[in-house]
């Protein structure tokens, strides 16, 4: 057991019994749920590797925008440049 691991346990066991079960609790779901995740993406693996390739394939064509780019975009409020951005890179919806 990590020393940090040993730390945080010695802190929940001086808590009253409820707590330690609700405490308890939220380890072990979040455990579970990682599980679950990582069967979820384990099963998907062909799939997001195609959603990857059709990343990439958009960048290469020049259809996306630099994350910093596109944060200031859209916490500035200029929602004119974005959608001009999506017209210029061929998205028929924008």
């Amino acid at each position: 057991m990590s020393t940090l691991l040993e730390k945080a346990l010695a802190k929940v066991s001086a808590l009253p019994e409820d707590e330690q079960d609700a405490i308890a609790s939220e380890i072990l779901s979040s455990m579970a749920d990682e599980e679950a995740w990582k069967r979820k993406f384990a099963e998907k693996r062909d799939v997001i590797r195609r959603m990857a390739q059709e990343a990439l394939n958009e960048d290469d064509q020049g259809k996306t925008l630099p994350l910093g780019g596109l944060l200031y975009l859209v916490s500035s409020g200029h929602v004119d440049p974005l959608t001009e951005h999506l017209r210029r890179a061929d998205y028929p919806d924008a």
